[in-house]
């Protein structure tokens, strides 16, 4: 679902979203697969492994701190500068460097002022926020989200 929401949201800020190769062997059938394949060609998403998406898990924080960042730099057409280690409980992720600029950005934020908790699972609701966040981070640096055309 997220997949398809980023899609969306890529669109509507003027990102050509082209459709990508089969880019993953779990997602076969998923009425979300056109759009995971779009972006793993965009480099949006890149799986939990080789061909290995496993659309039907849920994310976590630390995925979505990637995934958001992603997706801002998508929009941008540039890579997002480095930020400051803000967090003491995500040493030990993947996603520590992405969650820091996330967090530099405005996109996310601690679950307590100096904890991120990368491995919890992401909540609809906080992913909305994650989603609103990125949104104003756009207005911000001047690039208009129009809404598509139903």
């Amino acid at each position: 679902q997220m997949a398809t929401v980023v899609v969306r949201l890529l669109q509507a800020s003027g990102v050509d979203v082209p459709p990508g190769p089969d880019a993953f062997d779990d997602d076969d059938g998923s009425v979300h697969e056109a759009n995971i394949d779009a972006l793993a060609a965009l480099g949006v998403v890149s799986g939990i492994g080789p061909r290995q998406f496993h659309p039907n898990e849920a994310l976590t924080r630390g995925q979505m701190a990637s995934f958001l960042l992603r997706t801002y730099e998508a929009v941008i057409e540039a890579p997002a500068p480095p930020a400051r280690d803000r967090f003491t409980d995500d040493e030990t992720s993947v996603h520590e460097p992405r969650i820091d600029q996330a967090a530099a950005l405005g996109l996310a934020s601690g679950v307590s002022p100096s904890t991120f908790a990368p491995a919890a699972m992401l909540r609809r609701d906080q992913m909305a926020s994650f989603l609103t966040r990125l949104l104003a981070r756009l207005d911000d640096d001047g690039i208009e989200v129009t809404r598509p055309s139903s």
